[in-house]
């Protein structure tokens, strides 16, 4: 495997014979098998018309005989469907797209198979999901319009992420490192159908409890200003809570997992 560093594409490297020279080697082998048969089936008759065959013998003439005989079949086999069956259904030039595919070389083919099914992993595990993403998003800011809207509070993994920019709370530390390390491992991990690795739903728990906690004290900011001891009673209440658990998010990543673990 080579890496194309401009494209960004790992690209397979098996052979720069072209689909031409595979043509001609083809025919070549078929050549040779035949007369592989031709030479073993005589040698094979002979022995067998004077008397001399014995059991070794069917390792030196039958099972040449079948290999070359198999050899022949499937490449005369495989060259009818490509002739037959493929270049046929390429829409209007049908086998005369036989002219430009020659030119083309093995790594060409492979790699183009290769990008086509890596492109449809992609569209599967990532375009798609984004799309369905903005979906809920997009029907959640038409069910909360105007004011109301300000009423939203996002939950995103990588929000925190490390190099995020992130408002200046009062009273608030930014995340510690540990904090990070577990909002870093969330936010990079891929789209999967099942986790496979101890720790992995962790970090996406984490990543959204203290996201969760962290916005909600933005929220607050926001809507009540910054500083804490002007605030209601009950946002004071709750204030106090945030912080306390953004605390030990920070030096216990693990503190609020023990509740779900223990509750299932």
């Amino acid at each position: 495997m080579k890496y194309n560093t401009r494209s960004r594409i790992r690209l397979i490297n098996i052979s720069n014979l072209s689909l031409k020279t595979v043509d001609w080697l083809s025919k070549i082998l078929i050549a040779f098998c035949l007369v592989t048969l031709g030479a073993v089936g005589y040698e094979g008759t002979i022995g067998y018309l004077k008397g001399q065959l014995n059991w070794l013998d069917f390792f030196l003439y039958i099972i040449p005989f079948i290999l070359a005989f198999g050899t022949a079949c499937i490449l005369v086999w495989g060259r009818n469907i490509i002739k037959n069956k493929l270049l046929p259904k390429i829409p209007q030039v049908g086998r005369l797209a036989w002219d430009d595919l020659r030119n083309l070389t093995i790594n060409q083919i492979v790699n183009g198979i290769y990008l086509r099914l890596t492109s449809l992993q992609a569209m599967a595990g990532s375009v798609f999901m984004k799309r369905i993403r903005n979906m809920g998003f997009r029907f959640i800011y038409q069910e909360y319009k105007d004011k109301n809207r300000q009423k939203l509070i996002s939950n995103l993994i990588y929000e925190l992420k490390t190099g995020s920019f992130l408002s200046q709370l009062p009273g608030v530390e930014p995340p510690s490192t540990k904090l990070l390390k577990e909002i870093d491992a969330a936010a990079n991990f891929p789209t999967t159908l099942w986790f496979t690795e101890d720790g992995e739903l962790d970090h996406l728990i984490i990543s959204g409890q203290a996201t969760t906690c962290y916005n909600l004290m933005v929220y607050i900011t926001r809507k009540y200003g910054k500083n804490p001891d002007s605030y209601p009673d009950s946002i004071k209440s709750f204030w106090v809570q945030l912080t306390e658990d953004w605390k030990n998010l920070c030096s216990h990543c693990q503190v609020l997992t023990h509740f779900l673990h223990d509750s299932l």
